[in-house]
């Protein structure tokens, strides 16, 4: 139903795992896939794929994701770290299906927690060292800041020096924007497609196929 099987190589030794993933499901949410399995590479003829840079831990949450269009999420700080992480990953991939669906989950996770709770600084290097200016992750993280963060947030990282230039920016220019006026919508309340990126009719395309074909 979902073609042939293929092999995912994760991370590195001790730590490394073999992922075998139905080709059918995996190539057509992901780009990458799609033109390692389908294009004039090794790849295509091996069907094996090495990702050696890349933490199997998360990439079982990414296969998990695949089979069952769920990510389990706790209400803490280590679990939206992940959450940072796969985003991270699947914009590597290129899958805007998954991105869209954890960023849904970290606003559930948002929404759960505490009034006052912020995400770490781990949280903020994964995203902002893995994804593009314009990202959404990056707009949901400063939003999160802007509408919960409080001094402390940010002096504790600053003071060890621990701190990224590009978010102190960001963070200041959405400050002051968001300054001259009270804000209506806040996270409790809002629409997740405002973070979300639009699927390409192509892929789109490719799911209504195999709705057709089971």
């Amino acid at each position: 139903m979902d073609g042939p099987i293929v092999e995912i190589c994760v991370g590195k030794q001790p730590h490394q795992k073999i992922f075998s993933v139905h080709q059918g499901l995996i190539a057509p949410r992901s780009e990458f896939f799609e033109r390692a399995f389908n294009g004039n590479w090794k790849e295509a003829e091996s069907r094996l794929v090495n990702l050696p840079e890349d933490d199997a831990t998360i990439f079982s949450l990414y296969v998990q994701l695949l089979y069952t269009g769920k990510i389990l999420t706790q209400d803490d700080d280590g679990e939206f770290n992940k959450l940072c992480q796969l985003y991270v990953l699947c914009e590597k991939l290129q899958d805007t299906d998954a991105k869209n669906e954890i960023l849904q989950a970290m606003l559930a996770t948002i929404r759960g927690g505490m009034p006052s709770w912020a995400p770490g600084l781990l949280a903020l290097k994964t995203i902002y060292r893995g994804t593009p200016d314009n990202s959404p992750a990056r707009r949901l993280l400063l939003d999160i800041f802007v509408e919960r963060g409080n001094y402390s947030c940010v002096a504790v990282h600053i003071q060890h020096g621990f701190y990224l230039p590009e978010f102190i920016s960001d963070l200041t220019v959405q400050l002051l924007k968001q300054r001259s006026f009270i804000r209506s919508e806040t996270l409790a309340n809002c629409n997740v497609g405002k973070y979300q990126e639009e699927v390409k009719e192509s892929a789109k395309g490719k799911e209504s196929d195999k709705e057709v074909e089971k």
